[in-house]
């Protein structure tokens, strides 16, 4: 087995600092919200501080969360296993199952709609690419070769062409005047 041991000093400081500030704003709520968000809120906002409620609801988390833990070490016999219950809680179990499974990681799942939408991207820019490249080279090399045997040298072709040209002009005019 490994030997865990206490993270050093320098990594704990700012855990510290964090759960004393934590501790420090909830407790001194009025201060921050009269002071400190005072200004923010000076628009005819209730700047009183928080409501006992809340407080209360935050005690008794934090109370629960401490009778859990404590609840955790003496069926494990050790502090760092001590949230281990829950991961084999009959309902539990499975969404534990699937958080190691990364079911519920969003970088996971943002890779996997990044690789969607880069498929469905891809599928797109291939039928662009093959409109252009097959079907639209065919209809104009095929638009080409009619021409060209259209224009074949007679002279009397390319008179009757003229005159069919005329004609069509003629009849557009007609009709839409």
């Amino acid at each position: 087995t490994e030997k865990v041991c206490e993270a050093p000093l320098p990594m704990l400081l700012p855990m510290i600092f964090l759960a004393v500030s934590c501790l420090a704003l909830g407790f001194g709520s009025r201060f921050v919200t009269a002071r400190l968000l005072g200004t923010a809120l000076a628009g005819g906002a209730k700047t009183e501080g928080a409501s006992p409620l809340l407080t209360v609801i935050s005690v008794c988390v934090l109370a629960l969360a401490v009778l859990d833990h404590y609840y955790g070490f003496r069926k494990t016999g050790n502090g760092l296993s001590a949230a281990d219950h829950f991961h084999y809680a009959p309902v539990l179990h499975g969404i534990y199952g699937q958080a190691e499974k990364k079911r519920f990681d969003p970088y996971h799942l943002g890779g996997y709609v990044i690789r969607c939408y880069a498929a469905a991207a891809l599928y797109i820019n291939d039928a662009i690419n093959r409109f252009y490249d097959k079907y639209l080279v065919s209809a104009v090399s095929a638009l080409s070769k009619s021409i060209r045997k259209a224009h074949n040298g007679n002279q009397a072709v390319y008179i009757s062409w003229v005159l069919l040209g005329i004609a069509l002009v003629t009849a557009i005019f007609a009709v839409s005047v």
